[in-house]
């Protein structure tokens, strides 16, 4: 009887370690995931939100470009024209704004650089 105690105890403690190790790369990919700035592919350029925080207004002379069109997941880096790392940005339209683009999301404009490689 003391064996098989024994044996349920290993496997006990192994089942916790294995649940840890699952609740810790969770919380390790939902960490990594915030990291990760809004990335757009706009004239093969790729390029990334630069400023932290939507303008309601910009000057006007913005020309439209477009719409996201798609996503890649995060962390991969969008590669196809007007695609996007962020499924909630798939809609949003796209200016040029001088050698930026310029993203509206839920009506805040977004400014967003070319990517340096």
């Amino acid at each position: 009887m003391r064996k098989y105690t024994y044996y349920i105890g290993i496997i006990i403690i192994v089942l916790l370690l294995f649940g840890a190790g699952i609740l810790a790369a969770k919380k390790f990919n939902e960490d990594n995931y915030y990291d990760v700035p809004w990335m757009v592919y706009v004239n093969s350029t790729l390029f990334m939100e630069s400023t932290g925080k939507g303008y309601q207004k910009l000057q006007s002379d913005i020309i439209y470009l477009g719409e996201i069109s798609s996503f890649v997941h995060q962390p991969e880096e969008p590669h196809a024209e007007f695609q996007s790392n962020d499924e909630s940005i798939i809609g949003s339209k796209v200016y040029q704004y001088g050698k930026k683009v310029v993203v509206l999301i839920n009506g805040k404009y977004w400014i967003f650089i070319p990517c340096e490689r």
